[in-house]
């Protein structure tokens, strides 16, 4: 992966734990990310949630734009963040 590639898609993944309280504030986002992992098994199916719709939605060829944005990929974060805390 190249390092603009691994950038961007770091911004992807903050953008999606931004679009969770509808901001686009990186700080928000890095705070809420911290948090998710609070509780550790939670945090981590709701990263690896994050990270399997980021890349279905590449390998589908939906809009880049509305990818990095998050809003691919919100929806998988809540599952996520459900299944780890739930079950």
């Amino acid at each position: 992966m190249r390092p603009k590639n691994a950038i961007t898609f770091l911004n992807t993944v903050l953008n999606t734990y931004s679009l969770l309280l509808f901001s686009n504030n990186r700080l928000l986002a890095l705070l809420l990310f911290i948090v998710s992992f609070f509780n550790p098994v939670a945090g981590v199916t709701g990263l690896i949630a994050v990270i399997t719709a980021i890349c279905i939605a590449n390998v589908s060829g939906l809009a880049t734009w509305n990818i990095e944005n998050g809003l691919f990929s919100y929806n998988a974060l809540f599952i996520g963040i459900g299944m780890g805390t739930f079950y």
